[in-house]
């Protein structure tokens, strides 16, 4: 269950298999070799492929980044494991009515949908570069790193009835997100690739 969905819970896990937290902690940590890092399972120790890929792939990120140029950073698109070609192409339309694709740098994670097949001739036909993304970094997604927790900061306590209910929330919290916040974060990106070219792409939190 854990390697189809890295965001499972322990209370999701004790609930399927209704074994105790403490029982399902124990397996993930001690006989699975698991750690939770921005809300995700990996491995508590990387292999040796795993530790270079990490620190090559940051390294070569940090070529073009490492300086932080505005500018440069407003070309990349980031998303989640929800993230899709058609989503692409709709949010793109959107924001760059004038531009659209042309220079964009799409920064995702390996989940199956952005590896399929639709997605990779969407990004060829626009001419999109993808970048790669290392094994097991939810530390180094912005998503992971940054805005799921504040979303579920934000969703505690919180009841909604509908789908639709939830989805105005949302639309209404991530708008009120001061376009600034998302500059910063991109930021944030590159001191965290710097942190993990520190620590020879290992773990650094």
């Amino acid at each position: 269950m854990v390697m189809e969905d890295k965001c499972i819970t322990v209370n999701q896990l004790e609930q399927s298999m209704e074994i105790s937290s403490g029982a399902i902690h124990t397996i993930l940590t001690t006989e699975l070799g698991y750690r939770s890092i921005c809300g995700k399972w990996v491995p508590h120790k990387l292999s040796e492929n795993q530790r270079l890929a990490r620190l090559n792939i940051d390294k070569k990120l940090l070529e073009t980044y490492e300086n932080c140029d505005s500018r440069r950073l407003t070309e990349i698109i980031t998303g989640d494991e929800t993230a899709s070609a058609s989503k692409f192409d709709k949010n793109i339309e959107k924001y760059r009515p004038k531009t659209g694709t042309r220079g964009m740098k799409i920064l995702i994670d390996n989940a199956s949908s952005h590896t399929a097949k639709l997605t990779k001739n969407f990004l060829d036909v626009e001419g999109l570069e993808l970048f790669p993304h290392p094994p097991y970094s939810p530390n180094l997604a912005p998503c992971d790193f940054w805005l799921f927790p504040k979303l579920k900061i934000y969703l505690q306590g919180k009841d909604f009835n509908t789908l639709q209910a939830l989805g105005t929330g949302l639309y209404q919290y991530f708008k009120s997100i001061p376009e600034e916040e998302f500059r910063n974060v991109f930021y944030k990106w590159v001191e965290r690739l710097k942190l993990c070219v520190s620590a020879g792409g290992d773990y650094f939190e």
